[in-house]
């Protein structure tokens, strides 16, 4: 069996954050479009719910579901580059990739500009801060691909059981070494985006699903800089 030698990462192309509308009720029309992104950012990114919960009339369990997704998205994604196969995780290291990633996710770094008037509607700015997990990552991935190769790649008619020891001693070690560096992600230069405010006939707003996949592939960035 072997593992492809891939130098750079590369997203799969997922939705993950919510562009759920809300109705056009409460607070001035910049006010409402400014709190709206903010509070999809928020409950995606940091776990803090209450003004999307206010605004789109959602549970708390609703709320966690759009966190829990954001969080998935992003180790699927990993799990992808990395070429793991999740069928054969332990729920430990199936978890320490989860929580990884939430920490990750919780140090996002973003800024929502107050909403303005554009032609007949409003927009709003976002400045992203992208983390630069290639950096972080890239390196760690492809020496310890090398290293499963070395040992395995002449390997044949290998067992389910085998399998799964072989696959889950790779994917710890990528998430043993990723997790004691976790803390030294840097930060890249800001970028910006516009997000345009949908409005339809029922008075319901918000914005299109193709702006929120920008950002979750903004914010973690996958590329060589």
């Amino acid at each position: 069996m072997n593992k492809l030698k891939t130098l750079a990462l590369t997203l799969v192309a997922v939705v993950s954050l919510s562009g759920c509308g809300v109705l056009n009720l409460f607070g001035s029309p910049a006010e409402r479009y400014t709190n709206y992104v903010q509070s999809v950012l928020d409950t995606s990114y940091k776990g803090v719910f209450d003004t999307y919960m206010e605004l789109s009339d959602s549970t708390e369990d609703e709320a966690a579901a759009i966190y829990d997704a954001t969080i998935q998205y992003h180790v699927n994604n990993f799990y992808y580059n990395a070429e793991i196969d999740d069928n054969y995780l332990t729920d430990e290291i199936a978890q320490g990739y989860y929580d990884l990633f939430k920490n990750f996710c919780n140090q996002a770094q973003y800024t929502v500009y107050e909403a303005e008037e554009y032609g007949d509607g409003y927009c709003v700015k976002v400045e992203i801060s992208p983390m630069d997990l290639y950096s972080l990552c890239n390196d760690i991935v492809y020496e310890e691909m090398i290293s499963f190769n070395e040992k395995y790649e002449a390997a044949t008619d290998l067992t389910e059981e085998t399998l799964f020891v072989l696959e889950s001693e790779y994917a710890k070690n990528i998430l043993d070494r990723v997790s004691e560096v976790a803390s030294n992600v840097s930060v890249l230069s800001p970028v910006s985006k516009i997000a345009e405010i949908e409005v339809d006939e029922n008075n319901v707003y918000g914005v299109d699903d193709s702006f929120w996949q920008e950002i979750d592939d903004l914010l973690f960035s996958y590329t060589e800089q």
